[in-house]
């Protein structure tokens, strides 16, 4: 005779799968799998159907799981091991999906990879492995004396342990000792009650975050599942932030122009802030007696070596480079062709009572870079995009205003590094005049913009480069642009 404890949930999930044993009687036979029913609905079942299989690919383990569950083995996840799974966390009091998450197999005890699963026999069936009880049918049907020779016992008692007896073959006799069997039964239940005290006074093992299973979420009030359509992700990505880890208290604290920067250049940027307030300070080509540009030529260069090395923010002018091409042509020369290739910049991206149009591909990647530069504290507006070549006058300053600027090529933008308080990570404005090289003052306040230091940072990823004397002014200019421009102009020039 062998005597087999078992838990108050494994005793209630044989009888919620139609095992017999039912009263506390002796488990004599094997235990015979009922129709889980209807707990889940459809969109439920497929929805769990396709967990399952994206978390258990290998055929043993689903043929394991199955085995254990009392479902079908049928060596695929299908809608009635699915309603099993459903009566098993219904009875384990677990959320009922269908769904073995790590809790639900946890908590029922599952484990896929158990060795004795067998593989699909002919016909697309699963022969069930061997259990206890199909063994003891086999010794009992082997043994003749054993099965003419009944056990009598009377119903045994209901205990905390949900303790049953099996037979393990014949007994001598057609008989047990009663006394016997109730001393065994004592000793295993003081036993099984010191193990529940130990196992209740140890604490809980911590699950990691990534193990947790997925919650279920109720529908709103009024609202029936099939009427919504729930999509809960297995996983919730992290969202990655844009901006480098080591750069991200330099671009959300406005007014910081150099704590990013190496000590030398962050000096330069000093002595400039100095000059320009002695008056001594010009943009590159305004030069006068006592004023010069040399100091901020030499924290220009300074800076995007060091910004080039490590985020790749340099200057590739894409004026320059088309025009130094086989075949490039000044914007001028083919302004018909590049109106066809210009959109509309939506009124969001534009500074409040601006227009614009740029490259449309261009486009694409202005709207991506905008949303990240957002999402941080430094929203993008445009001020100036695509200008006529017509509109390029010559000015007293020539390096300021170009006279075949890539801005007539529709690839550059000027962006406003003035920021309402509601839009920086701290809640402080910025103001500063846009675009403007007169005032070196007010020049210089630009690298301390929140807009100024994304784009240092971060523009390069987008396809976006500066032209270094104009810390608001960008180009888009991604491998191969100048040759798609020549191209596109020679092709527009054939029609």
């Amino acid at each position: 005779m062998k005597v087999v404890a078992r838990t108050p949930a494994e005793k209630q999930s044989q009888q919620q799968t139609g095992s017999a044993g039912g009263g506390g009687a002796a488990d004599l036979g094997g235990a015979a799998a009922r129709d889980p029913g209807g707990l889940l609905e459809p969109a439920k079942v497929q929805k769990a159907i396709a967990y399952n299989r994206k978390r258990y690919p290998g055929q043993a383990q689903v043929v394991a799981l199955q085995q254990q569950l009392g479902a079908a083995s049928s060596g695929s996840f299908d809608e009635p091991t699915v309603q099993q799974v459903a009566v098993r966390q219904q009875t384990g009091k677990l959320t009922v999906d269908g769904k073995i998450g790590p809790k639900t197999e946890a908590a029922l005890g599952l484990d896929p990879d158990a060795s004795g699963a067998s593989a699909p026999a002919a016909g697309g069936e699963v022969a069930p492995a061997a259990t206890p009880d199909s063994a003891q049918a086999d010794s009992a049907a082997a043994s003749p004396a054993a099965a003419a020779s009944p056990l009598k016992l009377g119903p045994l008692p209901d205990g905390p342990g949900g303790l049953v007896a099996q037979p393990s073959g014949g007994v001598a006799g057609g008989t047990l000792d009663l006394a016997t069997l109730e001393q065994t039964f004592g000793q295993m239940l003081a036993e099984k009650q010191a193990q529940d005290a130990q196992t209740a006074a140890a604490p809980e093992p911590q699950k990691d975050a990534e193990q947790a299973e997925p919650v279920q979420k109720e529908p709103p009030e009024g609202l029936t599942p099939e009427a919504i359509e729930q999509k809960l992700p297995e996983a919730v990505p992290v969202e990655k932030s844009t901006t480098p880890e080591e750069a991200k208290k330099y671009v959300a604290t406005t007014g910081d122009a150099t704590s990013l920067l190496p000590a030398d250049v962050a000096k330069l940027y000093d002595d400039c802030v100095k000059l320009a307030k002695a008056g001594k300070l010009c943009f590159p080509g305004a030069e006068k007696k006592g004023v010069s540009s040399a100091a901020f030529v030499k924290f220009r260069n300074a800076l995007y070596k060091f910004l080039g090395e490590k985020y790749g923010t340099k200057e590739r002018r894409i004026n320059k480079e088309i025009t130094s091409k086989k075949g490039g042509k000044k914007a001028y020369d083919i302004r018909s062709y590049i109106l066809t290739t210009l959109s509309p910049i939506p009124a969001d991206l534009m500074k409040k009572g601006k227009s614009g149009k740029f490259n449309t591909k261009g486009l694409a990647k202005l709207k991506e870079m905008a949303a990240a530069a957002a999402k941080e504290g430094a929203p993008l507006k445009v001020i100036s995009a695509y200008r006529a070549p017509s509109k390029n006058k010559k000015t007293s300053n020539p390096k300021a205003v170009a006279s075949n600027s890539s801005h007539s090529y529709g690839l550059a933008i000027d962006f406003s590094l003035s920021v309402d308080a509601t839009q920086t990570s701290t809640g402080k404005a910025y103001q500063v005049t846009d675009a403007s090289t007169k005032d070196m003052n007010n020049f210089m306040k630009y690298y301390g913009s929140d807009v100024t230091k994304w784009l240092l940072v971060n523009a390069a990823k987008f396809d976006f480069y500066p032209y270094a004397n104009e810390p608001w002014h960008y180009e888009y200019n991604p491998v191969g642009m100048a040759d798609e421009i020549i191209a596109g102009a020679a092709k527009h020039g054939k029609k």
